[in-house]
């Protein structure tokens, strides 16, 4: 799994625009809350013979990235790391299955990030990525058990989209992004809907 995320930021990193004069590079990080994305987001997946479904409680979710941005366009990219994760209730059932216990999805993936102002002030604008997705999902047998003792993993394809608004403050840029993110792979549990708060320097 280490050589796939290397092998994925290598090709990233080869996207970046290199030479231009009016480039500036920064790094982010961001966190927040972590909403489930929706029932008809989820499939079932076989766990030990029953079918379980993604998480359908709130979670947390970090990510960092690298951007690059041209002053005199209104995209910029970015390079990714972030890491998913939710819950749920002790065998919770849907009308697919249960609720996996344990719900987490991590990647790495490069974002274009369209400005939708110029000028100073705040400034929304829209994202669009993609990227690998790595999911766990995680249960248990016995009924009414909270801790995970079955677990399913797979890797893929992810795709996500989103809007932010972001404003400078002593020096750093702040910001705050919704996106809704899902990974396209078989074992993919729900989509996740993240809103953080984060800041570039």
């Amino acid at each position: 799994m280490r050589k796939s995320f290397t092998l994925m930021m290598v090709a990233l990193a080869s996207l970046l625009p290199a030479g231009a004069a009016a480039q500036t590079t920064s790094v982010g990080v961001a966190g927040g809350m972590n909403f489930v994305g929706g029932g008809s987001s989820k499939i079932a997946v076989d766990i030990g013979g029953s079918p379980i479904t993604g998480g359908d409680r709130q979670g947390q979710y970090f990510s960092a990235f690298l951007e690059r941005r041209t002053e005199s366009v209104p995209t910029s990219l970015r390079l990714e790391l972030f890491y998913s994760r939710l819950t749920s209730g002790p065998q919770t059932s849907n009308a697919l299955g249960r609720a996996a216990l344990r719900d987490v999805t991590y990647g790495a993936a490069a974002t274009m990030a369209y400005s939708l102002r110029s000028g100073s002030g705040p400034k929304p604008y829209a994202l669009l990525g993609a990227g690998i997705y790595a999911t766990s999902l995680g249960t248990n047998a016995v009924a009414g058990a909270t801790e995970v003792t079955q677990t399913r993993n797979g890797m893929g394809l992810g795709l996500h989209v989103g809007l932010g608004m972001e404003w400078r403050v002593s020096g750093a840029q702040m910001f705050t992004e919704w996106r809704y993110q899902q990974a396209l792979h078989q074992t993919r549990g729900s989509a996740f809907m993240p809103f953080v708060v984060g800041v570039k320097f």
